[in-house]
């Protein structure tokens, strides 16, 4: 009898055992299962906004919960790619950025949305890609026309070109930068400009003023010989507060800023934001 209770005993306590390893389990996947909703929710949010930094990281993590989830490890290799086609896009590689947008849509079990956003980008670079060809003709055009010392075709040539609304647009700032540089070269060397007037202080403000120069009639706005036509800089409007803001920027820098128009205010600006810049310098304003 007693032999029976003992084996009665040891069965229960077995039974209470494994019962026990198996809710410790069960309680474990719960907690990880959890975890990874967690983590993939905060990825999407990061991917909704943009951020693949962020996005990248969280399906990283979710796939080290999950290492053989294969969705955590395909959203994050597009994540990636994604990532690193704005990066090469900041820095004006388009060629760059197609290759990884190509990649991070071909990604096998990705995520639909981040494959659409993909084709998105695609299609914005392609277009991208053919106006960059466009504009550095032009500015080959152009330089060449300098190099002959045919100044006066430079100047009209770089005049049309920064009127062009779509260069002002960010992926275009390496070569507006140069449009600029170009247009203050030829506009200097001008025929009829008087260089030597240098002895006399008031002369030299007039012939470097743009308000003087043939470039006066680069933009326009009421009121001003020299205005501005086109108060963009980098595809952004620029307004009376960012001009507001130049002129203060330039004033702690020691300059004389109510002596320049609005519209000297508004090219500093935007010359400023094509050299990647959003404080204006008094190699901006002077130039």
């Amino acid at each position: 009898m007693k032999k029976k209770l003992l084996s009665i005993v040891l069965l229960t306590a077995g039974i209470f055992t494994l019962t026990g390893c198996q809710s410790n389990s069960q309680s474990s996947q719960n907690k990880q299962n959890q975890s990874y909703t967690t983590i993939m929710d905060k990825a999407q949010n990061a991917a909704d906004k943009h951020d693949f930094q962020a996005a990248e990281a969280y399906y990283q993590s979710a796939s080290a919960v999950k290492s053989s989830d294969k969705k955590a490890n395909a959203y994050q290799r597009q994540a990636h790619d994604l990532k690193r086609a704005e990066m090469f896009m900041q820095k004006y590689h388009f060629a760059d950025a197609k290759n990884s947008l190509n990649s991070a849509k071909k990604v096998e079990n990705g995520s639909s949305d981040l494959t659409k956003f993909a084709n998105k980008q695609l299609k914005i670079v392609k277009t991208v890609l053919k106006k960059r060809d466009d504009f550095h003709a032009k500015l080959e055009q152009i330089d060449q026309a300098n190099d002959q010392n045919n100044y006066q075709s430079a100047y009209q040539q770089t005049v049309q070109l920064v009127k062009d609304d779509t260069f002002h647009q960010k992926y275009y700032g390496d070569l507006y930068q140069q449009a600029v540089e170009i247009l203050l070269s030829s506009s200097q060397n001008l025929p009829g400009k008087n260089n030597n007037s240098n002895s006399n202080p008031s002369n030299q403000q007039t012939n470097n003023n743009p308000k003087n120069s043939d470039t006066a009639n680069v933009t326009g706005a009421p009121g001003e010989t020299d205005v501005v036509k086109n108060k963009t800089a980098n595809g952004k409007a620029i307004t009376d507060s960012d001009i507001q803001k130049a002129r203060q920027e330039l004033s702690a820098q020691g300059i004389q800023e109510k002596a320049a128009s609005d519209s000297d205010i508004i090219r500093a600006i935007q010359k400023a934001a094509a050299a990647g810049r959003t404080k204006v310098t008094p190699n901006d304003i002077d130039s």
